[in-house]
């Protein structure tokens, strides 16, 4: 990165710790990670924005959208972060799963205080940080939610067609004068 760029870095954090999220969080319809809330000044991001989960084990890679464990939820660790499993999956989790067919657990419990909802945390190697300007027109062109996805598809393809016209508009308008 140049020096006096107004890109910021973003710092990134190790996820040793993983728990499926709770059953309101999932009524939501957001494509969420709940984080603790000491991690977003460690990353550099606000609740709300678009994070980047990549996995260490494959590379691979999904986006979601940070929210912080409120008051309501105990027992959440700097390096675990609660996600959806379509998240998991496409993380790769299979290439956690040890010789007994199963993932290991940390020995963690998560807990909803107002629910009394318990999940418990399993091994997880993930990196997390901030998604980049392109990353997030990228997390919204392959949002989970296909609804969302094709609307937003459909929008982003209509500005590029008016800046398209706006631009043949604009040079046939130059060629008029000039001729």
């Amino acid at each position: 990165m140049k020096s006096g760029s107004s890109v910021k870095k973003c710092p990134g954090l190790h996820i040793t710790g993983e728990a499926s999220l709770f059953d309101g969080d999932f009524l939501s319809g957001d494509p969420m990670v709940r984080l603790n809330n000491g991690v977003f000044s460690r990353i550099g991001a606000k609740t709300g924005s678009w994070i980047k989960i990549t996995s260490r084990t494959n590379g691979r890679s999904v986006y979601r959208i940070a929210r912080g464990c409120g008051r309501s939820i105990t027992y959440l660790p700097m390096d675990t972060v609660m996600i959806d499993m379509t998240a998991c999956y496409e993380l790769g989790v299979t290439g956690l799963v040890g010789p007994d067919g199963c993932r290991e657990k940390t020995g963690r419990t998560i807990l909803n205080k107002h629910t009394q909802e318990a999940n418990e945390a399993y091994v997880a190697d993930w990196d997390i940080r901030c998604a980049t300007p392109l990353e997030q027109i990228e997390a919204v062109w392959r949002h989970p939610d296909r609804g969302y996805q094709v609307s937003i598809q459909i929008a982003l393809v209509s500005l590029l067609v008016g800046v398209l016209g706006f631009v043949v508009g604009l040079a046939g308008m130059v060629i008029s004068v000039v001729v």
